[in-house]
């Protein structure tokens, strides 16, 4: 066997040699890891496990969850977790982030280590593939009434790991055995970014169509029993309406975001629904507009991304979104910038299947920022890092990258979803953040420009950004 001594050999059964298993090699190894490494494969390998090797020293990792995944077929096997999960307590052994018992996907509750060899009995390979393809929700037919997998269905609610990002541990754990063989070796040590998004579903609470605003005057009156507050929407309403003083609409909020975000260097995207039909769920504006022209120019003048947030019905239709991309891509041309400035941006109401990456691909996109659940903040894909989608349907890996929502401030706040109160999301927020800069990935929070709605919601809202540019 000849190859470069430099470089990690994967030594595997042929039987492995297929997309799959090519995808989450370059995933792990080079995504993540940033190794370099070649793949040799063999008929008389065993094809229990996976071996990393560098001239006499080598590790050895289960492969369970392939042998099963070809074994029966690819997706038609429906191979998913024994519960409850088994733990892995690693110790001193290895100097990992994670500090408690690594819970096991797949695999083993094994760690053996020599001089020149290491046994790792978690399946880290099969256990990323399962949660960066989402195979799960392909399995699992538990929805909401919007369509969306279910936390509730999920195997990160049901052994409470959703807070954790398991695929990030995992590839931690692989990172820190390499380097006790091999001390020379230069892992991924990128530092974590904070991404800051806010999808605009409504431009402006206050406008032209006036039953909101007789709405929202009854509801003072019957409801809030409250005469300064009808008096305070007549005059918010008057200026904004009548004198085209938009400073006291709450859900004018774009310079605010921006002029928080600039101040402690952190990016900011914001992405604008391109056609609502005029129906409620797909917000209140036409994306053609002066106001939303005049917007778009401002942040982009400010050096933040103006990027497309898919309308309610476009998450698995691909011209819907085709001639919503064609839309925006419009109205930045009309705006004097060019369409290479629309990279990514996200579905609205996060909905999300297999369909909708296969759909985001073929626009052209460069990436997706939806893959989170509403009802809890956390890592639905079990990693805080960028990632290349693979369609397990279709075998083959696609051009877009998913960027994981980590954070949604409705998921904190809303009544329907965690409903903490500022004091109680804000620690759960910051765990977030802190887990996902130290596996060096990026804490995405998901910030509507509507969400502005009282002092203790601008006090999070800056307590969570608060430095992080300057790391």
């Amino acid at each position: 066997m000849n190859y470069n001594s430099q470089k990690l050999v994967v030594c595997l059964h042929e039987l492995y040699d297929t997309p799959e298993i090519h995808y989450i090699l370059e995933q792990v190894l080079s995504g993540f890891l940033e190794l370099k490494y070649e793949i040799f494969f063999s008929k008389e390998a065993n094809d229990d496990i996976i071996l990393l090797k560098r001239e006499d020293k080598f590790i050895q990792i289960d492969f369970s969850f392939f042998k099963n995944y070809i074994r029966e077929d690819g997706i038609k096997g429906k191979i998913l977790p024994s519960t409850p999960l088994g733990k892995l307590s690693v110790g001193t052994k290895l100097n990992i982030l994670h500090k408690y018992d690594i819970p096991i996907l797949f695999g083993e509750p094994v760690l053996h280590i020599s001089i020149d060899s290491i046994l790792i009995g978690i399946d880290v390979f099969g256990s990323a593939f399962f949660m960066l393809t989402r195979l799960e929700e392909i399995y699992k037919s538990g929805r909401d009434e919007h369509d969306r997998f279910s936390l509730k269905s999920s195997i990160l609610s049901e052994e409470n790991l959703v807070e954790y990002p398991i695929v990030d541990i995992y590839v931690d754990l692989l990172g820190k055995a390499i380097l006790k063989l091999w001390p020379d070796k230069m892992i991924s040590s990128k530092p974590g970014r904070l991404l800051v998004s806010c999808d605009v579903d409504f431009l402006y609470e206050y406008n032209l169509r006036g039953l909101k605003v007789l709405k929202r005057l009854a509801r003072n009156i019957l409801l809030d029993r409250s005469l300064y507050k009808f008096i305070e929407t007549l005059k918010r309403s008057f200026a904004i309406n009548i004198l085209g003083n938009l400073k006291y609409d709450s859900y004018n909020s774009y310079d605010y975001l921006m002029r928080s975000c600039e101040k402690e260097k952190v990016d900011l995207a914001f992405y604008f629904i391109a056609r609502n039909k005029k129906e409620k769920i797909d917000g209140n504006y036409d994306i053609s507009s002066p106001d939303v022209l005049r917007l778009i120019q401002r942040i982009f003048k400010r050096g933040h991304e103006i990027g497309l947030h898919g309308s309610y019905y476009s998450y698995d239709n691909f011209f819907e979104l085709e001639q919503e991309k064609q839309l925006l891509v419009n109205v930045l041309e009309k705006s004097g910038l060019s369409q290479d400035v629309l990279k990514g941006g996200r579905q609205h109401y996060l909905r999300w299947n297999n369909e909708t990456s296969l759909i985001w691909d073929k626009n052209g996109l460069i990436y997706d920022s939806t893959l989170g659940f509403a009802e809890h903040v956390g890592f639905r894909c079990g990693t805080s890092k960028e990632y290349n989608f693979f369609d397990v349907i279709n075998r083959k890996q696609l051009n877009i990258v998913i960027r994981p929502l980590i954070c949604m401030e409705v998921s904190l706040l809303d009544k329907k979803y965690m409903n903490l109160d500022h004091k109680h999301a804000f620690p759960i927020a910051s765990n977030l953040k802190k887990r996902c800069l130290d596996y060096g990935g990026n804490f995405t929070l998901l910030w509507h420009n509507s969400s502005f709605n009282h002092k203790e919601d601008y006090e999070l809202f800056e307590k969570i950004i608060k430095n992080e540019g300057k790391r």
